[in-house]
């Protein structure tokens, strides 16, 4: 059975390139970071539907992430349309869907069959960019011809990278409005110099912090024991809840990580099931397994504690 390249870590990006008609460039974007699936589809549908006259207007649709993954996504949609070509050759319709790709990868696979197939309107194009850790790739389309399509296409991808900023932290390609999401609502608090290197940075509710400086920091952790001289309930949660203890994998980043198991933590408290010993490590293997091969770098250490004793702790949590 084919196991589908799981789209953990990277993004869908589907950007609408427009000139308006004093010749400045506006970008639409939406990204697979701001909704999933059937919902990310359906946006971007609708944007494409809603054509502006007398504008010049590109559509590009790419996949960007560390560059093995890119590159297998981007190879399965190519064979999708040499098989789809075949298809129609023989009076068959056309396939949207490929079982070497997840609900996300599939998602994007549907746009690039149907704007290739059922839309003659639109000439087609390639694009690839590569930002040495990561690669933007995948496709565009346009009423307009090739040369000025690819003038516009070029411009909106050049927008988009400096509007967002995307960085490869660990293995997940990170964008600058998805990053700063989760300080939206939070009050800021205090701001608290860094004696080493001479920075500040600013805090916010909950213990939030952000580097503040010249350069956009991704990094997102914590305040320190150090900073209030003595440990808070985050701090002491983090360190339950680090599998390093137990298991002699330390995943970097840590914040990263710490991010996901969150995630992992709400969604088996809001699950229906009643967890125990037993049930939670097979659970819990599986979630490591998975960031291992798709989140984060892993490096091994010395376990400290039995890993009953670990469970015993996320049990309450």
């Amino acid at each position: 059975m084919t196991t589908p390249i799981n789209s953990a870590g990277l993004i869908y990006v589907y950007i609408k390139g427009i000139v308006d008609e004093d010749g400045f460039l506006i970008i639409q974007t939406i990204d697979s970071y701001q909704y999933m699936e059937d919902a990310f589809y359906q946006k971007v549908m609708e944007s494409m539907g809603s054509e502006e006259e007398n504008k010049d207007i590109v559509y590009i649709l790419a996949v960007a992430g560390i560059v093995e993954k890119t590159l297998d996504v981007h190879q399965v949609i190519e064979e999708e349309l040499k098989e789809n070509f075949r298809r129609l050759l023989n009076g068959k319709s056309v396939r949207k869907f490929s079982k070497k790709l997840d609900g996300i990868g599939n998602i994007f696979n549907r746009w690039i069959q149907e704007l290739s197939y059922e839309h003659p309107e639109y000439s087609p194009g390639h694009l690839f960019e590569d930002y040495e850790d990561f690669i933007f790739l995948g496709f565009c389309y346009s009423r307009l011809l090739s040369e000025q399509r690819d003038a516009i296409v070029d411009s909106s991808v050049a927008l988009w990278i400096e509007h967002e900023k995307p960085y490869l932290y660990g293995q997940q390609l990170i964008i600058q409005s998805f990053f700063l999401r989760d300080f939206v609502g939070r009050k800021a608090v205090a701001c608290i110099p860094q004696m080493d290197t001479g920075s500040w940075r600013m805090v916010f509710e909950g213990g939030h912090q952000l580097a503040l400086g010249n350069g956009f920091s991704y990094m997102k952790g914590t305040m320190h024991p150090s900073d209030l001289v003595g440990f808070c309930s985050s701090n002491i949660q983090t360190i339950l809840t680090n599998p390093v203890y137990a298991y002699g994998i330390a995943l970097e980043p840590n914040d990263l990580f710490e991010e996901w198991n969150k995630v992992f933590i709400y969604l088996c408290a809001c699950s229906n099931k009643i967890w125990d010993e037993d049930t939670l490590t097979k659970v819990y293997k599986t979630f490591l397994e998975f960031i291992q091969a798709n989140i984060c770098e892993s490096v091994e250490a010395e376990p400290m504690i039995s890993k009953q004793t670990y469970y015993r702790a996320l049990l309450i949590h």
